[in-house]
């Protein structure tokens, strides 16, 4: 709600505050920017070396969330997968440090009586899970429809999968950017939905 304020105050103070020449699409898509450059904040510094660990444990954290022995022990099981290139944990990060950092950047938080941490703002795990994708899942959650387009001229796969199993066009139909969503397709991406999103994640 904010970063949606945020922008259409910007719109109005171009139009000096003419509601009525606000362009609704322009704002929509400065508020998406607004959140991601948050998201990132969030996501960024000696998290950012792990994207695809960080998206995994969002992916596992249920609604009512876990205690701190029960996130730390998620962590140390998924960074001990099979797939350890992309599960691994930062260099000198402990699963107990990692835990921490999740906590201080604002992707984990406490809650209730029973001290248990859950994900305070829910479009954060989808968000990390498109980290996992490629440039164009970014682009459908931002709705950079410049950088889709170049993208797809460098040949990037249009059908490619995220963590959560979810397309790029899936991701511009559900974030509502229509002008991405037909280039995709012109580009060749398939209609095909998984039905999937990251509460689902499998852990190998």
């Amino acid at each position: 709600v904010t970063n949606s304020l945020q922008a259409l105050a910007g719109e109005l103070a171009v139009h000096v505050g003419d509601l009525g020449n606000v362009d609704v699409a322009a704002v929509k898509r400065q508020s998406a920017c607004l959140r991601v450059e948050y998201y990132g904040r969030r996501t960024g510094g000696v998290l950012a070396r792990s994207p695809y660990l960080v998206a995994r444990v969002m992916g596992k954290i249920p609604d009512d969330g876990l205690d701190e022995y029960g996130v730390i022990e998620l962590i140390e099981d998924l960074a001990e997968l099979s797939d350890r290139r992309r599960n691994k944990l930062p260099d000198g990060v402990g699963p107990s440090a990692f835990f921490d950092l999740m906590v201080s950047q604002g992707l984990l938080q406490k809650q209730g009586l029973f001290n248990k941490f859950h994900i305070p703002i829910p479009s954060l795990r989808s968000w990390c899970a498109a980290r996992t994708g490629n440039d164009l899942h970014l682009a459908a959650m931002t709705g950079d429809s410049e950088l889709a387009a170049k993208r797809l001229a460098a040949g990037t796969d249009a059908n490619a999968r995220d963590l959560s199993d979810r397309t790029p066009l899936e991701i511009a139909e559900k974030e509502g950017w229509p002008d991405i969503a037909n280039m995709l397709v012109e580009a060749g991406a398939g209609f095909q939905i998984s039905g999937h999103d990251a509460t689902n994640l499998t852990p190998d």
